[in-house]
């Protein structure tokens, strides 16, 4: 009994060495470098500041401060209890960074937990899977930004154990009642929660729990009601009188910021091109499914990466598969099923953060179906066909090449990049506060600015000043290069909309920019010639350009310059 005892305790011990790797990892690190680095941290962090100070759920950050209607509530309000413990910014970044980190811990033990449960893993196994998870580049990443990704995933895996559990017809209903409600705090975090909820209800259905269901689905409801008439059906906040007159650059950013809906119908052009855009997902997802584990040491050679993505994805399928026969259908099944159906209509690419949820299943699936292949190439060695143990023979080099990279990618692949970007955002910080405090000397509290896209709500909580991003790009653009086209014509909308003083610029970090066609740089090369300089940090990474000509178009002065800041409208008067 006690040897039972002591081998039911090592792999939690196990399991509490690898929390304190991953912390000691995270504190190498250094979250706080990441703040600002992605569009959505600082707007969380902003309306977590106005919950905390009474203004309700707003974007304080935007000109007219609209309500927040594009994201669910929960994250927000759990930050807002960081300013209300510490209201001085930037000092209370590091609180909300390790609020952060413990959320990525939580997804660590999820995974963990979730692992155990698989047929055919042993301890050991378990323990080095779940290493693969936690310490995975993309999971340190979002770990230490304030964005919904990293609770969202460790809620929702918790969510499938607990659904598993008591999606039974002999299970109390109870347990149904609790995974009705860690479903419902899941839509608090996404609306993506949907597709997980809905996912568990079918595992019910399908294992004719009928009553188990009833009790989920009633205890889902009110959060699922609440979360599609807030986020999805309910109008977007109209932009302020002094506003609606400008161009279609300034509306779709407005709807960038208030609305995922509108934002959708926008990119809609055509069938044709929707239609490009869903296959062109699929493929996507297909890639990046197998890149959580060959990522980035097989894109060097275009046929080797198409080789192994292909492989890698039928290996985890095929263990998804011998899972499947081995346990049954469980919730994570359904929902994975329903969750990449909905992501194959999103406009916007990220399948790495949005199947940060599925990545245990993912890692198992391989596992366990290259365990099975290779132990089939083994019982295959005394088969009399040559062309038998050809086969199976190369498909076990194949699948030795791929664990491999899996350990190269582990070892030195994306996690050696995220401490470089850590460090190079650290010497760029200190550039930015040059920046900050120059605009804080010089111009008054209703001073408005744009910036680069990740910039807009940081630039606010440092300086009190209101910001959107140059424009929003339609995401149809990145298939269709006339869209992008006419929204670079429309580049200054937001500008001329809200009023700008400046137009903020930050080398190396307008990677959102990057992801378009070359065009776009060029457009912002032009633009900044013909903006004047007021301001160059030391190293000249971060400036400052005045936009008098874009408020005072027909200034003699400014009537140059016209045509390169409005093409579509020379004139520059709302349009």
């Amino acid at each position: 009994m006690k040897n039972r005892a002591h081998l039911n305790v090592l792999p939690w011990i196990g399991l509490a060495a690898l929390l304190m790797l991953f912390l000691t990892i995270m504190v190498r690190l250094k979250p706080v470098n990441f703040f600002g680095s992605f569009s959505d941290d600082a707007l969380y962090f902003s309306s977590a500041q106005a919950l905390a100070q009474g203004q309700g759920y707003v974007l304080p950050s935007i000109p007219g401060t609209p309500p927040a209607t594009k994201y669910p509530v929960l994250l927000p309000w759990l930050l807002s209890f960081v300013w209300r413990y510490n209201p001085s910014f930037p000092g209370n970044i590091p609180l909300a960074t390790a609020v952060m980190v413990t959320f990525g811990c939580g997804y660590v033990v999820a995974s963990f937990l979730f692992l155990r449960r698989h047929p055919g893993i042993k301890d050991y196994e378990v323990l080095l899977l779940t290493a693969l998870c936690a310490l995975h580049p993309v999971v340190l990443r979002y770990s230490a930004i304030l964005s919904s990704d990293i609770p969202f995933a460790a809620l929702s895996i918790i969510t499938f154990i607990i659904g598993d559990r008591y999606m039974h017809r002999e299970a109390g209903l109870a347990g149904a009642a609790v995974t009705g409600i860690l479903s419902g705090l899941s839509l608090l975090l996404r609306v993506l929660g949907a597709p997980i909820a809905t996912g568990i209800l079918l595992c019910a259905m399908w294992r004719r729990a009928w009553r188990q269901a009833a009790v989920l689905s009633a205890t889902i409801a009110p959060f699922f009601l609440w979360v599609m008439w807030t986020s999805v059906i309910k109008p977007p906040a109209t932009p302020p009188a002094p506003f609606a007159l400008f161009g279609p650059g300034w509306q779709q950013t407005w709807l960038y910021y208030t609305s995922y809906a509108g934002m959708r119908k926008l990119s809609i052009i055509d069938l044709g091109l929707t239609s490009y855009i869903f296959f062109s997902h699929i493929l996507y997802f297909i890639a990046d499914t197998s890149g959580y584990l060959i990522s980035p040491l097989f894109r060097r050679n275009v046929v080797l990466w198409f080789v192994s993505t292909l492989l890698t994805f039928a290996i985890i399928l095929f263990g998804i598969r011998l899972q499947v026969k081995r346990s049954g259908w469980q919730p994570i099944h359904f929902s994975l099923l329903l969750y990449v159906a909905i992501i194959l209509f999103w406009d916007y690419l990220g399948w790495d953060r949005f199947l940060l949820a599925f990545l245990p299943l993912f890692v198992a699936g391989f596992y366990l179906g290259a365990k099975e292949l290779v132990s089939r190439a083994w019982h295959c060695r005394s088969s009399g066909l040559w062309m038998d143990k050809i086969i199976w023979g190369a498909l076990s080099a194949a699948i030795l090449l791929l664990s491999v990279g899996v350990m190269w990618n582990f070892m030195l692949g994306e996690r050696v990049e995220l401490h470089a970007e850590s460090k190079k955002r650290e010497l760029l910080l200190s550039e930015k506060r040059e920046m900050y405090d120059w605009i804080r000397r010089n111009d008054s509290k209703d001073a408005r600015v744009v910036t680069p896209d990740t910039e807009d709500a940081a630039f606010y909580l440092y300086t009190g000043r209101q910001a959107m991003r140059r424009i929003a790009f339609l995401p149809a653009g990145a298939y269709d290069e006339q869209i992008t086209r006419r929204d670079l014509d429309h580049v200054m909308d937001v500008a001329q909309a809200t009023g700008a003083q400046y137009w903020i610029t930050v080398d190396q970090y307008d990677a959102s920019w990057k992801a378009y066609h070359d065009l776009v740089q060029a457009r912002l090369s032009l633009l900044s010639s013909v903006l004047p300089e007021v301001f160059r940090s030391s190293n000249g990474h971060v400036r400052i350009l005045g936009l008098r000509c874009v408020q005072e178009p027909n200034n003699p002065d400014c009537r140059a310059v016209g045509g390169i800041l409005f093409p579509s409208n020379p004139n520059g008067g709302p349009r």
